[in-house]
């Protein structure tokens, strides 16, 4: 066992991309503080490409070996807009606390609560879902969908679904389905995601969130609630993207399970970024946030109990 005489071990995961034709270096620097980051270097010329005769520099580590910069900045319209809504979130919190929390204390099942969002765009989808669960069997009285408007609450309502409507919190989210993965309306979804997650946890409950584009074969939470898993905070699927962007953990967030008391502090910090969604245009960049040292990726290969659309 080559672990036997590790009492700590420090796993760095890399690559060196045959197509990037660069020759990466590794460097263990000892008799300095404990350092848990990784220190980018590269040769670069004045235009920012990769170049031999130059000397090392140090870089952002979004910095890919071919020179380009994938760390985008948000505009000022994102950020404006963020601070808006951060500001209708935090002068509603107390009401919509309290209002949530009288509805989750009717559905939860063992402190558990299954949490979706869709618009109207997405409506077909969200039945779809639905009656696909119950096809099977599954029960979805601990299900909540968060709508971001009238029209969808009251179509998951005829469905027979508890939800949670606040037009304080989704006024922002359009009403039609996104045209293109990454295009506006998509990344404003992607808040819509965030602010339900981070309400349920913060309430103290544990939950699984997925996508509208997903069915289940069998109740997923007896998969998460497995003793046999190990102690994790958070349970996410493996992208398989391996771009710097969505380092360190390359998280979708489709479908993931988060447990109340580990992954508070990790959902408070979302809400801090969410200017980020619009440069990158999905929210794979919360995953650089938080308690990093908690985190175990399902395999795609593991059991199957949920396919996507």
């Amino acid at each position: 066992d080559a672990t036997e005489n590790c009492d700590v071990m420090n796993a760095m995961f890399i690559e060196n991309p045959a197509r990037a034709r660069s020759r990466q270096c590794l460097a263990i620097v000892g008799g300095q503080y404990q350092s848990y980051h990784i220190q980018r270097w590269m040769r670069l010329n004045s235009e920012e490409k990769p170049d031999s005769n130059k000397p090392l520099q140090l870089v952002g580590r979004w910095r890919r070996n071919d020179g380009n910069d994938e760390f985008l900045y948000p505009k000022q319209r994102a950020i404006d807009m963020h601070q808006e809504l951060l500001l209708t979130y935090l002068n509603h919190l107390k009401s919509t606390k309290q209002n949530l929390s009288e509805i989750l204390k009717n559905i939860a099942i063992n402190n558990t609560v299954i949490v979706v969002t869709a618009n109207m765009g997405q409506s077909e989808l969200l039945m779809n879902l639905i009656c696909s669960s119950r096809r099977r069997g599954l029960d979805t009285k601990n299900l909540l969908v968060f709508p971001t408007d009238v029209h969808t609450k009251e179509l998951a309502e005829s469905l027979g679904l508890t939800t949670f409507y606040d037009d304080h919190l989704m006024r922002f989210i359009p009403k039609e389905e996104s045209a293109r993965y990454g295009d506006r309306t998509f990344a404003l979804i992607m808040i819509a995601k965030v602010v339900c997650v981070q309400l349920v946890n913060e309430l103290g409950y544990d939950l699984l969130f997925t996508d509208i584009d997903v069915v289940f074969y069998r109740d997923p939470m007896e998969y998460f609630r497995n003793p046999t898993l190990g102690n994790f905070d958070v349970y996410f699927q493996d992208d398989g993207s391996r771009q710097e962007r969505y380092a360190p953990y390359s998280a979708n967030s489709g479908m993931f399970a988060e447990f109340h008391l580990s992954t508070f502090w990790m959902l408070q910090s979302k809400q801090n970024i969410s200017p980020r969604l619009e440069p990158y245009q999905q929210n794979q960049c919360y995953g650089r946030n938080g308690r990093k040292d908690s985190i175990l990726f399902a395999a795609t290969k593991g059991p199957k109990f949920c396919s996507v659309v």
